[in-house]
Order: C-alpha cells, then structure tokens, then sequence
C-alpha cells in the first residue's frame, strides 16, 4: 500500500499561506501541530496537519487568540463548525 503524501515545511506554507517561522513557532511554544520527522528531523506535514492548520487560520481570524486554539478545538463540535466553514471558504474561491 503506498504511502500517503507528505510535505515539506516549505509546502505546507506555500498550501496554508503560513509562514515557516510560524509554523515552528506554533509546533514549538503551542503544541497545534506535530508533524512527523526524516531521521534527519525535517519536518513533514500530513494532509491531516494541513487541514488542522487550516482549521487554526480559521478559528483565529474568527478571533481566537493561538494560545488557545488548541483547547479550543477540542470542544465538542467546534472542529467540526470550522472544518465546514473551511470547506465553504474554499468552495468559494474556486469560484
């Protein structure tokens, strides 16, 4: 069974419009992603991570403070509202 794709940090910037430094800001001081590593320690997002990531973009310009969206997006149903809203966002992008 082949394995699922991966992403460097470079692409999951590139897909979340998140810059690098933030995302190993958010790793380091947050905890709101764990992205699995080479034996070398690069950094590789799965699609999971990138969807949670978008979901983080989400809850924060909805105006969560990054301090707590991790617990924020534990609440029950929470997740779920913003991956909807995700969704309906990119749907409408692409037009």
């Amino acid at each position: 069974m082949p394995r699922p794709p991966r992403f460097t940090i470079r692409a999951a910037s590139a897909l979340t419009g998140i810059n690098e430094n933030t995302l190993r800001a958010w790793e380091r001081r947050y905890g709101l992603v764990r992205p699995e590593r080479t034996p070398k320690g690069y950094r590789l997002y799965s699609d999971e991570d990138i969807e949670r990531l978008r979901l983080i973009q989400r809850a924060m310009r909805g105006g969560m403070p990054v301090g707590r969206v991790r617990d924020h997006l534990q609440t029950p149903g929470v997740a779920e509202r913003l991956r909807d809203e995700v969704r309906a966002d990119a749907a409408a992008q692409a037009g």
